[in-house]
């Protein structure tokens, strides 16, 4: 099974925490996170596993504990495409402008 390296980013524009991506907001990288999946989508739900301190990657690194866990409304990206934490699962991001602080 593939190994897949995910960034996932937490939105940190308070005015729209928990609600799915329609417009440009502001993230910051909580962490790189090695998962396997057979897939991109069996990645991110593995990720999602580890974003909501359910498991650990495959190198045994966990969400940060000072971080709330992962939500609708924050990312993940694998290689250069960004994924979108919906209510249901995850959608690819067609957002032009995504401001990320690292």
């Amino acid at each position: 099974m593939p190994v897949y390296q995910v960034k996932a980013y937490e939105n940190i524009d308070r005015k729209y925490l928990f609600r799915e991506i329609t417009e440009a907001r502001t993230f910051r990288l909580v962490g790189t996170f090695r998962v396997r999946g057979e897939n991109q989508p069996a990645a991110l739900e593995a990720l999602w596993a580890v974003g909501n301190k359910e498991a650990s990657d495959l190198d045994g690194q966990t969400w940060p504990f000072n971080r709330r866990s992962q939500s609708v409304g924050d990312l993940a990206q694998i290689g250069k495409t960004f994924y979108a934490c919906q209510i249901l699962g995850w959608a690819k991001s067609r957002l032009a402008h995504i401001l990320l602080e690292e």
